[in-house]
């Protein structure tokens, strides 16, 4: 008689290091694939804070830790103390992989990995951080050399664009190192334009009129996406266009400097900040046209999810926009910080409302063809398998 095995196989413990706990692209893509692992893979993340991603890791069941020092604001003892707090959470939790994400968890992470022998230690690039133009030139330096030294600490680094792939495998130790493996979206539920925008209003503080135009964004308030530019574009060209508004979805830390900088041209009823909202991917059809225009950037879900619903976009060809956007095909590209061009490009697409659906329409295949999930997801796990 043939006796049945009905061991299961044995499990693999993966622990994810970020350094930020609000929801923001690097949190979304570690939630995606922690939450889409194969049962033999169990997924532990280490965090610094409790915000919304905490929430939400806790929802799907995948334990956490706090990272008390990733919170802290005196950059040596806060590397220090997250060195001496991650090993003993890496000794506690014994992991088969360390998966370290973006430059401020990334190198304290990769070193408390290394010191333990941990066998694999994967670091995905969430943006190359030397291209955050609003530093100064010798910290851009100084943190384009550290995340470089996160690589060679890694076993095989993932980027997310392929400027990043091609730029990082020319890098010295880093040519055998390096995998693209571009961000991807599951299916999402939209809300109908109406339904999006009777739930866009319940969280604006003005009335927005039946058969406006609305002009939208998703994004953190952070000197990268730069709002600032977006809304001196919108100001200079439709100060006095009543059926035109600029919505900007999203919370952070230039808040007060952008609510200052609507209010010094009286256009409170006009360019709204919206907060955050829970979500808000599922709100998108009240927009007309989605406009980003950040000066640094990975590969950004919010661009994806605005080709899930078929939006025209005006964007900034920075970091991985280009693979996403082709210009006058599936979007409109403009030079960063380029008022004019914005401008123009606005005026573009809101006296061609059928171009904007060609460019939508376009935007949609793309996404719907290329940037999947799965195929993320499933590539990643071949990076975890690979030998090193």
């Amino acid at each position: 008689m043939q006796r049945v095995n009905n061991k299961r196989p044995p499990q693999q413990k993966i622990l994810y290091l970020i350094a930020d706990s609000n929801w923001g692209g690097a949190q979304r893509y570690v939630y995606n694939i922690a939450t889409n692992l194969p049962p033999t893979i169990r997924p532990v993340v280490a965090v610094g804070g409790t915000e919304l991603f905490v929430t939400r890791l806790g929802a799907a069941h995948i334990p956490t830790h706090t990272v008390e020092s990733f919170q802290r604001d005196i950059a040596l003892i806060k590397e220090f103390m997250s060195l001496i707090e991650l090993i003993r959470i890496i000794r506690r939790e014994r992991p088969d992989i360390v998966h370290v994400n973006s430059s401020k968890a990334g190198g304290t992470g990769a070193l408390a990995a290394r010191l333990l022998g941990v066998r694999k230690i994967v670091f995905t690039i969430h943006g190359w951080p030397a291209a955050e133009v609003h530093r100064p030139l010798w910290q851009r330096r100084l943190i384009g050399a550290l995340s470089w030294v996160t690589c060679v600490l890694a076993h095989m680094s993932i980027t997310i664009t392929p400027y990043e792939f091609e730029h990082v495998r020319s890098l010295p130790l880093l040519k055998n190192k390096i995998a693209y493996i571009p961000n991807g979206i599951e299916h999402i539920d939209h809300l109908s334009r109406a339904a999006a925008r009777t739930r866009l209003t319940s969280f604006l503080p003005v009335t927005i009129p039946d058969g406006a135009l609305i002009i939208g964004t998703i994004g953190e308030l952070t000197h990268n996406k730069d709002h600032a530019t977006m809304i001196e574009s919108f100001i200079h060209e439709y100060e006095d266009d009543d059926n035109t508004f600029l919505v900007i979805v999203g919370d952070g830390e230039l808040k007060h400097e952008l609510t200052e900088q609507i209010k010094e041209h009286g256009a409170e009823s006009r360019v709204i900040l919206a907060g955050a909202i829970p979500d808000a991917y599922t709100i998108l059809p009240a927009f007309d046209i989605f406009l980003f225009v950040s000066t640094k950037e990975g590969l950004p879900y919010a661009l994806l999810e605005a080709g899930s619903a078929s939006l025209p976009v005006i964007a900034t060809p920075v970091g991985g926009i280009p693979t996403i956007i082709t210009h006058d095909y599936s979007g409109l590209l403009v030079p960063p910080k380029n008022i004019i061009a914005i401008r123009d490009a606005l005026r573009r697409l809101i006296d061609h409302p059928k171009e904007r659906d060609i460019l939508g329409h376009h935007l949609h295949h793309t996404v719907s063809s290329t940037f999947q999930l799965s195929r993320m997801v499933s590539s990643t796990l071949q990076v975890y398998t690979e030998e090193t």
